[in-house]
C-alpha cells in the first residue's frame, strides 16, 4: 500500500499545513474552522497550499 499524504501535524515544531486540519481550498467549502484550527495549533509557521480558501472570520492571537 502506498502512502498518498504525509501529515506532520502531530510533530512539535513543524509547519502546520491547513490541509491537515481539514481545509479543502476548492473555492466552495467554508474553510474557516480548519484555518482557525491551524492558527490555534501553536505552530510558528502555517503552510497554506495554493487554492481558493473561503473563510468568514479568523481570530489571530498574538503573544500575550
Amino acid at each position: 500500500m502506498a502512502l498518498t499524504k504525509v501529515s506532520y501535524a502531530m510533530i512539535e515544531g513543524n509547519v502546520a499545513n491547513v490541509l491537515d486540519y481539514g481545509a479543502v481550498g476548492d473555492g466552495f467549502i467554508d474553510d474557516t474552522v480548519a484555518l482557525q484550527a491551524a492558527l490555534d495549533s501553536g505552530e510558528k509557521c502555517i503552510f497554506i497550499p495554493a487554492g481558493t480558501y473561503n473563510f468568514t472570520q479568523l481570530l489571530i492571537r498574538g503573544d500575550d
